[in-house]
């Protein structure tokens, strides 16, 4: 992204190409997976600060700025939201908070709740539900095109999906905190 916004700052063009692929590796432990992100988060964080001069004058930059602090916004505001509208719902036994917590956290939550949509839809749990079957079934049309061979860890991943950007926001979150807190360790130069 810095590279291509200090070409934009300095009258080039980018172009857009539709059948150009990028492949990279992703990180095999949860370990590498927090560090890219973090780098990922903080070095945009970074970017923003480094060239804010061009925000509303750089249609792109403009667009990066907005989407990058609309997810920062996100990941911060989502953790108590989450807290508060898991226990406002949460039964009392062990069985019924096991089997809650299940549905919860996994893609059979928003599956029941649409079997059940005239008794269970409603507007506190509308954007959960209709974000985590719509994101369900972009990430099924993404393994079925690209993938071709779906594994049996790759249905796991769908139907854990939540719980997974639960620890993505803690890292956005991480990154963030590092990149303000702790500039010396600057991901762009």
């Amino acid at each position: 992204m810095d590279t291509n916004i200090a070409m934009r700052r300095h009258g080039w063009n980018t172009l857009h190409e539709p059948t150009a692929t990028g492949r990279t590796e992703p990180p095999r432990t949860l370990t590498g997976l927090a560090k890219q992100r973090q780098r990922w988060w903080g070095g945009g964080y970074q970017l923003l600060q480094k060239h804010r001069d061009l925000l509303h004058d750089e249609p792109t930059f403009t667009f990066i700025y907005y989407h990058h602090w609309w997810w920062a916004v996100y990941a911060v505001s989502s953790v108590p939201l989450l807290a508060y509208q898991f226990t406002y719902w949460l039964p009392t036994g062990v069985t019924s908070t096991a089997w809650y917590t299940f549905r919860w956290f996994t893609l059979l939550g928003p599956i029941i709740v649409l079997y059940h949509a005239a008794s269970w839809l409603s507007a506190y749990n509308v954007f959960g539900v209709l974000s985590g079957i719509l994101t369900a079934g972009l990430i099924s049309l993404a393994l079925w095109y690209y993938e071709k061979n779906v594994v049996a860890s790759d249905l796991m991943a769908l139907f854990l999906y939540f719980p997974y950007t639960i620890v993505l926001n803690g890292f956005i979150l991480l990154g963030l905190y590092e990149a303000r807190m702790e500039p010396e360790q600057t991901y762009i130069e």
